[in-house]
């Protein structure tokens, strides 16, 4: 098939399927895919959109490809390595967060049948299938970067993770991981009017979040990607202090993260929706890449973050 989107939106019943065209000059209707570093971002016109029944699905016949230069795996022992120096590095008080990640390697899915079972799975999430060229990513995604409609702008702080079989409270640490990233949208929109809604407790299967709800009303003359660009990379994803902690980690993970922790969405005249890509695989013919990370802290203790992400990588599989 051609370059497409293939998606559904929280809380939404229809499955969208968008014929994509690239298109670097930004026009009327796009969807963008934008890597975590800045460094890529692809924008696509919308040449065709249709509403696609699961039977019509199971239709569409997808390529995948062998990747071009393998990514590299952290095996458990290299990853609480790293883990360790983050934490150091955090109780030197040179960063007040950091956000590791790592790659886990499993078996090559059935794109579209994978697609299917994350939107039955994940009401709550962005679902998306994406292919452009050679690349073929896959997601189920809970965190809305911005959305602004009808002069309504709406984002969300989501950090702190436990699974929900622990059946315990959150601890000093996964508050005052999410608290940062509270903290840092506030701050990074301080000339809007913010209403702060409570933090709550969210359920996304076996995994659980704090998430606090954000909401302002802006004047049309704003320029939304501006605001996008002012929040991305958000602390959910990278850390604190911002553009120290994403040049600490592309120093030091040794894999590329390319689009994960990146963001993906819509920008219309009228309309903007924004999803921080997480909960993302990216496809190949003989197996999947699965990205996974997490938040770290000076209280952060490696072994449990490597859970952290092992759970994480349940939500694809």
């Amino acid at each position: 098939m051609s370059d497409f989107i293939l998606y559904r939106k929280p809380n939404e019943t229809p499955i969208i399927l968008n014929e994509l065209s690239f298109n670097q000059e930004k026009s009327e209707n796009q969807f963008i895919f934008h890597s975590f570093d800045n460094k890529t971002e692809w924008r696509f016109d919308i040449k065709s959109s249709e509403i696609i029944n699961e039977e019509n699905l199971n239709k569409l016949n997808i390529s995948l490809f062998n990747e071009e230069k393998p990514n590299h795996i952290l095996s458990k022992n290299e990853y609480l390595d790293l883990c360790n120096l983050f934490i150091s590095k955090l109780k030197n008080k040179e960063f007040n967060k950091l956000i590791l990640s790592r790659i886990k390697k499993v078996e090559a899915f059935n794109p579209v049948q994978k697609f299917i079972d994350l939107a039955k799975k994940y009401p709550n999430a962005f679902v998306y299938l994406f292919q452009y060229k050679e690349q073929t990513w896959l997601g189920a995604t809970p965190e809305r970067l911005l959305k602004v409609e009808n002069n309504l702008l709406e984002t969300i702080a989501l950090a702190g993770t436990k699974s929900k079989s622990e059946n315990r409270n959150w601890t000093e640490k996964e508050y005052e991981e999410h608290q940062f990233v509270v903290d840092y949208i506030v701050n990074s929109l301080s000339d809007l009017n913010l209403k702060i809604e409570p933090t709550k407790t969210i359920q996304l299967q076996n995994i659980e979040h704090l998430q606090t709800n954000i909401s302002a009303e802006i004047s049309t003359e704003i320029n939304v990607f501006n605001l996008v660009k002012k929040l991305h990379p958000t602390p959910a994803v990278c850390g604190i202090p911002k553009s120290k902690a994403m040049d600490f980690i592309i120093k030091n993970e040794p894999h590329n993260r390319n689009f994960y922790t990146g963001f993906l969405g819509f920008e219309t005249q009228n309309h903007t929706d924004f999803f921080v890509n997480l909960r993302c695989a990216q496809l190949f013919k003989d197996y999947t890449l699965l990205y996974v990370g997490g938040g770290i802290t000076a209280k952060s203790i490696a072994e449990n973050e490597w859970q952290e992400t092992e759970l994480k990588s349940m939500a694809l599989v």
